[in-house]
């Protein structure tokens, strides 16, 4: 398993969580409180800040806000840290602040990799590393009573998230050979609202998460996403058939519409896989993975499911908080 090094800052990172940390290295009910009550993706604009590149690389400019939100977290200790100017707040003002003692905490733990801060990238949610975890609170809610309930064959509603039962590492876990086992979860999505115009089915990239099992989340379309729907429409001109260039959000985006709901992972596997997306991040494998590319299903055009593919080629754009 190849390993993402640590910033020389998180040394006096662990020096903190070990004083202010003091708590079981299991998940706990907080963690699975916290991944039933609140969503707390990424904001747009403000996510990958602690995004780690594959194989052990890291781009300088994710460098870059690594240090500066371990090296402000240093000085904050309980405080919040906020990744764009790398000064400490007394409470969280701005959506986009760090909670320095929850990162203490996970790191305390040895979750420290990504936004979601887990311990092992390439490992599920059933490896012992990862589901001590908080980003693992959706994989253990599935099994602890009173945290989920109903859903699909293989798919579990946990709040407004829609899970596999099967460990699935997220976006990173999708490729060309496992596809199709996953394709139920956007269409058990799909069912939990009824296919609602005025609803949104999504998935974000690995960068751009707060949770390591793969999930799709369901939210209500705010005014800007209403209008994405309107735009989607004229896209696609309502009509079947085609990836058409979006030109929304990211670097890379594509839509294509369906008479019916497509098994959504598959397609977009096999559209991206031609370069279409940009360069696909590969597992230690040598796979390629749909890491880098978001995913969203919304029902325009009189119901027809259009599927919007999202990504800037790292996997750090988010869509979630531009429609919802």
């Amino acid at each position: 398993l190849l390993r993402t090094p640590q910033p020389v800052a998180m040394v006096s990172l662990r020096c903190i969580a070990l004083a202010i940390a003091a708590r079981a290295l299991t998940c706990t009910s907080e963690d699975l409180a916290s991944a039933l009550s609140e969503d707390n993706e990424c904001e747009k604009g403000t996510c990958s800040f602690n995004a780690l590149q594959l194989k052990g690389t890291e781009s300088s400019a994710y460098q870059a806000n690594i240090t500066d939100v371990m090296t402000c977290c240093a000085r904050c200790g309980h405080g919040f840290c906020s990744p764009q100017s790398g000064s400490c707040h007394p409470s969280k003002s701005k959506p986009y602040y760090k909670d320095c003692s929850q990162i203490a905490h996970e790191a305390s733990k040895g979750c420290s990799i990504h936004e979601e801060r887990i311990a092992e990238l390439w490992e599920t949610c059933a490896s012992q590393a990862n589901r001590k975890c908080g980003s693992c609170g959706i994989f253990n809610a599935m099994t602890t009573p009173g945290k989920h309930g109903g859903g699909c064959h293989g798919v579990v509603y946990v709040g407004e998230k829609v899970v596999p039962k099967e460990p699935c590492s997220g976006a990173e876990g999708i490729t060309l050979a496992n596809a199709a086992r996953f394709n139920g979860v956007f269409s058990c999505a799909a069912q939990k609202d009824h296919n609602s115009p005025t609803m949104a089915h999504i998935m974000n990239p690995w960068m751009a998460r707060t949770q390591h099992h793969l999930h799709v989340i369901v939210k209500p379309l705010d005014s800007r996403g209403l209008r994405l729907a309107s735009r989607l429409e004229k896209v696609t001109g309502c009509m079947p058939g085609q990836w058409h260039n979006a030109h929304w959000a990211c670097h890379y985006s594509k839509a294509r519409l369906y008479e019916h709901m497509p098994p959504v992972f598959s397609e977009v596997m096999d559209m991206a896989s031609t370069g279409a997306m940009g360069k696909l991040v590969t597992n230690p494998s040598g796979e390629q993975t749909l890491a880098s590319v978001g995913i969203s299903v919304l029902f325009i055009c009189g119901g027809k499911p259009v599927v919007l593919a999202t990504g800037d080629g790292h996997g750090g754009c988010s869509v979630e908080h531009a429609m919802t």
